[in-house]
């Protein structure tokens, strides 16, 4: 028995699992949702299917393997259990497996031996045993080594890659897909090649590089026309709808219009992946296309749909695959919360808790966790959520996964904030950014539009191409029809020849046209994104300008009360030294009121706004400094309340002077003194 009797359960892709974002920082929990779906078809949605529509063969199987049958094929038979069972059973899976060792000690073909450590291999990865299931993949890859066969070699590189990437060493896990890509593309196995691609853009998928995975999954989908395989178009429609989802979560407290156009991209994805599915009868399909569809619902608002599509599909919560059935269980407890139902939220994520098995070691589990935490504290536990909150802010640090992270991290940053802790606060909030920002990053908004035209460019072709030779097929039936016929029809053939090419020359040049005009569009929206990305970075460092400022006069302001309200018990000291060490301390405090909170202000505004002053000035040279400061106070759109706790001077002065301010600038009653300074600026 050769693997290829394996490739239905193990082709396309058996892994899948990604890191997703919440709200406020980079998007939110509904990437669980639909990546744990993803997950359950990529680890073999065709095994159940497989498995219910042929049962006859499994017990006919077990009735061979129970009688006298020569060592060869009994564990030939063996093998075939264990890779049918190991997703929907991996227990009996391992126990068929189990069975097989004992047969390696008689003269077995090595193709058999390497098969039996590939399935147990698998076994024990969906067991959620990464170190057994990496031994038994190591010896199918050694077998298969020995016995020359290249293709099942590389089969079980492939599977070690995708394993590498459970494991989250993603550098080993690209390395290893590349190698077998490389290999499947010398001998030209397209469904091979299709598969690869995949796997490949899966793990960058896990790594938040969504161009790369983008990339990747499109040019999987290129060969849908190719091999015209249901399952194959199935797994690539929903993977570039995750991509499509996961922007759309991103960009959706940034760019609303961007936001919908991917939600409505991911809709179409997963309804052309649920009509592929619909043709079989197995209801695993369902589930996982229902909570990708659950996700779209809940990241656009759609709480309506998104209850009748979880009453709908009730029975996905009890599935008896439990992975299953715990994402379909965050998916509603995400939409417990946010329809403000923060109990019946925790009670479901505190059950997600105490699942075992391979969930545990994938970014959604930890996800959900962080979800949990949040609601603990918000419940008072707090001492518990900071435990389960950092236990998987660790495991995000070690695996990279960076949105994770930055979620932890900014959640842990309002917790300092309500304790009163400031700076640890502020401190912890930067680090958040600096996650968040190094997302941004990987993703390069402008790299989607070229990728995403490329590809669909590459689609179109290999659709003309497939159009091509049906006609080319076509044209053969007519010229034998035709060799019966008169001159006449040979020659009313090549003038439809003629039109034809013309024809085609004609929608080329105009495909052409539409592409150019197409970039053009995309330049521009890269540069108004670039420019709204610099404006909202003025005004985050103006916040923190604004912030640091009030933040010290209120602390010279504190030093001040504390200097006037101990300064009377000096002389309560009976002695001398405790005195002067007293005084010392008073003088200390006294200083530190003294210190201008507006010392570094100036400069600071001035490298933000250069030239300001040198325009205000210009226009009314008669300001003095102090009205040039509140004229750049009121240039950050401050209040004259908060603009005198900064200046140490009352509301009522400060309104004063901005009267005088609008008088000297010759300012008309109608307009506004703080648009016309922003405006200046």
């Amino acid at each position: 028995m050769e693997l290829k009797e394996f490739d239905h359960l193990t082709k396309p892709i058996r892994h899948r699992g990604t890191a997703f974002h919440a709200e406020k920082v980079v998007g939110d929990m509904t990437m669980l949702c639909r990546t744990f779906a993803l997950f359950i078809l990529l680890q073999g949605f065709l095994l159940p299917m497989i498995y219910a529509q042929n049962p006859d063969s499994v017990l006919i199987m077990k009735k061979l393997i129970a009688k006298g049958l020569p060592p060869d094929q009994k564990l030939r038979y063996l093998n075939k259990l264990c890779a049918i069972y190991w997703t929907v059973d991996p227990d009996s899976s391992l126990w068929y497996g189990w069975q097989g060792l004992p047969l390696l000690k008689s003269a077995v073909p090595q193709k058999y031996t390497g098969n039996l450590y590939f399935v147990l291999g698998m076994a024990w990865e969906n067991k959620g045993n990464p170190d057994s299931a990496l031994w038994y993949l190591n010896k199918s890859r050694a077998t298969f080594d020995v016995a020359g066969d290249k293709r099942l070699y590389f089969r079980a590189i492939e599977q070690i890659g995708s394993l590498y990437r459970i494991l989250g060493q993603y550098d080993s896990a690209i390395v290893l897909m590349n190698s077998a890509l490389e290999y499947f593309k010398s001998t030209g196995n397209k469904f091979e090649i299709m598969s690869s691609l995949f796997n490949i853009g899966s793990v960058y998928f896990e790594q938040n590089h969504l161009n790369k995975a983008l990339e990747y999954y499109l040019a999987a989908s290129a060969y849908d026309s190719i091999l015209n395989d249901t399952s194959a178009m199935a797994t690539t429609a929903f993977g570039t709808g995750n991509i499509y989802l996961s922007l759309a979560d991103l960009f959706k407290s940034y760019n609303r219009e961007k936001s919908r156009k991917y939600y409505t991209l991911s809709q179409e994805h997963f309804r052309r992946c649920a009509a592929l599915f619909s043709q079989a009868t197995n209801k695993t399909e369902r589930c996982f296309t229902s909570m990708s569809l659950l996700s779209c619902f809940i990241g656009e608002g759609r709480f309506a749909s998104a209850d009748s599509l979880i009453i709908a599909d009730s029975a996905c919560l009890s599935f008896p695959d439990p992975r299953i059935k715990a994402g379909f269980r965050i998916s509603q407890a995400l939409l417990y919360n946010e329809k403000g139902m923060k109990a019946k939220s925790l009670k479901i994520l505190q059950k997600v808790a105490n699942t075992h098995g391979e969930i545990t070691i994938l970014p959604e589990y930890h996800q959900a966790m962080i979800q949990m935490a949040g609601l603990l504290w918000d419940y008072g536990h707090r001492d518990s959520a900071w435990r389960v909150a950092e236990r998987s802010l660790d495991w995000g640090r070690k695996k990279g996964v960076y949105p994770l992270v930055s979620q932890a991290l900014g959640m842990m940053a309002e917790w300092y904030k309500a304790s009163g802790d400031l700076s640890k606060a502020l401190e912890t909030f930067k680090a958040s950014a600096g996650y968040r920002d190094s997302v941004f990053k990987q993703i390069g908004h402008e790299i989607f539009d070229e990728t995403e035209l490329k590809f669909r460019n590459q689609l179109l072709h290999s659709k003309l191409v497939a159009m091509e030779a049906d006609n080319k097929i076509q044209k053969s039936r007519n010229l034998i029809i035709r060799l019966a016929g008169t001159i006449v029809l040979l020659v009313l053939l090549l003038m439809v020849g003629l039109l034809a090419a013309r024809h085609k020359i004609t929608n080329r040049k105009r495909l052409e046209a539409l592409q150019t005009l197409h970039l053009a569009d995309q330049e521009k929206k890269i540069i108004e994104t670039e420019v709204e990305n610099l404006r909202l970075g003025m005004q985050v460092r103006e916040q923190e300008l604004i912030y640091h400022t009030l933040q010290s006069a209120d602390l010279n302001q504190t030093n001040r009360s504390i200097r006037e309200k101990l300064g009377e018990f000096l002389f309560r000291f009976q002695k001398k030294k405790d005195q002067e060490d007293f005084s010392q301390a008073l003088g200390k405090i006294f200083r530190d009121s003294q210190r201008e909170p507006m010392a570094d202000f100036e400069i600071i505004f001035r490298e933000m706004h250069s030239g300001f002053f040198e325009k205000l000035l210009a226009v009314c040279p008669d300001l003095s400094k102090s009205e040039l400061q509140i004229c750049a106070l009121l240039r950050l759109n401050l209040s004259s309340k908060d603009i005198a706790r900064l200046v140490n001077l009352t509301a009522a002065s400060v309104d004063v002077t901005r009267s005088h301010i609008r008088k000297k600038l010759l300012l008309d009653q109608n307009k506004n003194l703080t648009s016309y300074l922003i405006m200046l600026g």
